[in-house]
């Protein structure tokens, strides 16, 4: 690629007379272009990213993508791309919450045949979402009595419920028995 002078020289007779022409002419870099997967997850998930990079020319373009994320530790790296396609794999903090992006900038410095171009996408954290049931069995309960107390926490999302803690306050009166599991 660049600016370029081509020039031609004729003679005759041994260099007695010759004639000289020249014509300039560019040769410009191809054009990239990168294409970045948006993601959906839930807190604490590892997710594959793929970055795709086409040509201008359509050769299957091989090379390295430098990556960015805006996360809070600013993690940069590089993505070998081979025959058009890389990824990376990414654990999303399990402290996120609903809503959180994390950008992905992606670009390509270019070389001397190609132009170099950027891209972004997203990785998206979903809500993650659960319920607790409490119920007791039995009734009619009077001062001596077991009460059996059943309490159920309900995963209502495909993520996972991390650091989860239940806790549950026994009404005033009522002991927990020795050696009973809560």
């Amino acid at each position: 690629a660049g600016e370029f002078t081509n020039v031609v020289r004729a003679t005759v007779n041994d260099g007695v007379l010759s004639s000289e022409d020249s014509v300039d002419f560019g040769i410009s870099r191809l054009h990239t272009s990168i294409v970045v997967s948006n993601v959906t997850v839930y807190p604490g998930d590892k997710v594959a990213v793929t970055i795709g990079v086409s040509t201008e020319d359509g050769a299957l373009f091989n090379g390295v993508v430098s990556v960015v994320l805006n996360d809070a530790a600013g993690t940069a790296f590089s993505v070998d791309i081979v025959d058009g396609v890389g990824s990376f794999e990414y654990n999303v903090p399990k402290a996120l919450v609903e809503g959180s992006h994390i950008d992905i900038s992606a670009s390509y410095d270019g070389d001397a045949t190609y132009l170099g171009s950027e891209a972004s996408g997203w990785i998206e954290v979903l809500p993650v979402s659960f319920h607790v049931d409490k119920s007791v069995e039995g009734s009619g309960f009077v001062i001596g009595d077991e009460v059996v107390f059943v309490v159920v926490v309900s995963n209502d999302c495909d993520g996972i419920l991390y650091d989860l803690t239940v806790s549950d306050v026994l009404p005033s009166g009522v002991e927990l028995v020795e050696g009973a599991s809560y």
